[in-house]
């Protein structure tokens, strides 16, 4: 309910204004991200939401952050002067003969639990499309050490 709310909301928004500015890189805001299916950007909240069965279970549709979008990229790392743009995109692309640093195999991400399905969006890609390992760690809390 809260998706819904908000990417209608968000839809309705002109480019310019302040609450769009604000909403864009928002978690409840399916219509700014791609969904990994089609590459294009989803039309709705329910299209992101799904279900999608896979693997004898239902799970929200795959996604992609759309980097071609500076408006996107600039408030999803907090660019308040504004003028981000992500390596590869828009005026900072790469030059046609740029080679990656690192061979996709030799890339190892390492998560944190609590922020590992956050992050999803980011290791998606890397890890179905260019073959890196993912790795995830937690901890448990010792009762003794709760306050």
């Amino acid at each position: 309910m809260i998706g819904q709310t908000t990417t209608t909301y968000f839809q309705s928004l002109s480019s310019t204004s302040d609450d769009f500015t604000t909403l864009i890189a928002s978690e409840w805001v399916a219509t700014e991200r791609l969904n990994a299916n089609t590459n294009h950007t989803f039309a709705s909240w329910p299209e992101f939401f799904g279900p999608q069965a896979a693997f004898g279970d239902e799970f929200t549709t795959t996604q992609r952050y759309n980097l071609a979008n500076t408006l996107f990229d600039e408030a999803a790392v907090g660019d308040v002067n504004g003028g981000f743009v992500v390596y590869g995109y828009g005026n900072n692309s790469a030059p046609a003969s740029a080679e990656p640093p690192y061979a996709a195999e030799d890339i190892i991400i390492v998560s944190s639990s609590s922020i590992f399905y956050r992050r999803a969006t980011l290791r998606e890609p890397s890890t179905n499309l260019a073959s890196s390992f993912l790795t995830a760690y937690a901890t448990q809390p010792v009762p003794s050490s709760w306050k």
